[in-house]
């Protein structure tokens, strides 16, 4: 199978977490592609809450 993407971010930190909240919301196709079991890299581990800052306009 084959899918089209506008946008593909490899990784799930913090920066490609908040990209692939960011290119949706922008109308781009996008596929996050993460080895890890849970997005948010290291901070997650440390309990920083790293979607907060990309969930909701200010």
């Amino acid at each position: 199978m084959t899918r089209t993407v506008d946008v593909c971010i490899v990784g799930g930190g913090r920066g490609g977490l908040g990209a692939a909240v960011s290119a949706p919301r922008n109308g781009a196709r996008t596929r996050l592609i993460e080895t890890a079991s849970a997005l948010g890299d290291t901070s997650t581990l440390a309990g920083v809450n790293n979607s907060e800052p990309v969930a909701g306009e200010t």
